[in-house]
């Protein structure tokens, strides 16, 4: 048998014929309702322009409630090619939106941004000098005052009370009681010719206190009023510190025919390790004058700041305008000092 396939519908011989039902819709039907001629307009809560009630006919809350005047609907846009107007969402210029929050205000207390403490920048002329291993005493020729001396700062320490000003506060420092018996004896023939003999004080840091145990001698030069290092001593002398594992702590000279005190030069001698150790000591040795020992300070801030910014050279008088001895207001005696037999020191002589 054979079958064909047109508009009209045939079979097979032998079947009959079935009629086909007529259309459902006499007219072809478009897929949405057209837009009505204008659309209500839109609720307050949705912030725009609903279409879902124009679609299907007028909402039955449109105009029961006043609108607000900032949910107001827009006057219709009729767009190019469109049958009707379509309502366009209302477009906020950039002026009129809501601004982000600001940030929060930066604090006027000094050290402190946007709540967060700030590190105080150190400018590296106020930075620390490097250590320096030599001593100089009442000497024209190198002296040991660290180029930045001047404008070095010590930080402070929060330890045993000194003299130097009420509150200011230092580590306590050890020193061997036979330690001045020692350096005499090693001074003991440059005193009989009236030369003048210096060393270093040189130790470590055990459970917050400072601890004295080398006495460093370095090859040096001196005379009745002068002492100083020589270049090879000073080396030598800050070789042994690093190969030690050591920090200075302060300096010691004797004064064979002058009286216990510190003289101008012996100020700024005493800035430049002041400068690098707060508690950094210098010890006056006076075999023939009483009193025959000092140990002593800048004072802080006053005699250090005095020093520092001093730019005098050789001896000069101007830091003793109140005397000579200590309690001039430029250098005190120390009280931050114990000597105790608890503590041994180690005598080096790198003299040559």
């Amino acid at each position: 048998s054979a079958f064909a396939s047109t508009d009209d519908r045939h079979v097979g011989e032998g079947y009959p014929a079935l009629p086909l039902p007529p259309p459902s819709h006499p007219h072809p039907q478009p897929s949405a309702p057209p837009l009505p001629p204008s659309v209500p307009a839109p609720p307050a809560e949705l912030g725009g322009t609903a279409l879902l009630d124009g679609l299907f006919g007028p909402s039955p809350t449109s105009g029961a409630a006043a609108v607000p005047p900032w949910a107001a609907a827009p006057t219709p846009t009729t767009l190019a090619g469109a049958s009707s107007a379509v309502v366009i969402p209302p477009v906020v210029p950039p002026a009129l939106r809501q601004p982000p929050p600001p940030p929060p205000p930066a604090s006027t207390e000094a050290g402190v941004e946007s709540g967060f403490a700030v590190p105080p920048v150190v400018p590296p002329s106020a930075r620390m000098p490097p250590p320096h291993c030599a001593v100089s005493c009442n000497c024209s020729a190198r002296q040991l005052v660290p180029p930045s001396a001047a404008s070095a700062v010590p930080v402070p320490s929060t330890h045993a009370a000194t003299a130097s000003q009420p509150g200011y506060k230092l580590r306590r420092l050890l020193l061997p009681s036979n330690l001045t018996e020692r350096f005499l004896d090693i001074a003991r023939p440059n005193t009989q010719r009236n030369v003048e003999t210096c060393a270093i004080l040189a130790g470590r840091l055990l459970r917050d206190e400072l601890h004295v145990t080398h006495l460093i001698v370095p090859s040096q030069t001196g005379s009745s009023d002068q002492c100083g290092t020589t270049d090879e001593g000073e080396e030598d002398a800050c070789m042994y510190h690093v190969e030690n594992d050591l920090i200075t702590l302060g300096w010691i000279h004797t004064h064979p025919s002058q009286m216990c005190f510190f003289s101008s030069v012996d100020l700024h001698t005493q800035c430049g390790y002041q400068s690098m150790l707060e508690e950094a000591i210098g010890i006056v040795l006076s075999p023939n004058s009483s009193p025959s020992v000092g140990i002593f300070q800048l004072t802080h801030p006053a005699g250090l700041r005095e020093v520092q910014q001093c730019t005098e050279k050789g001896f000069h008088p101007f830091h003793q305008r109140n005397g000579p001895h200590a309690g001039n207001g430029v250098y005190n005696e120390c009280n931050h000092v114990i000597t105790t037999a608890s503590v041994s020191v180690q005598v080096v002589d790198l003299r040559k």
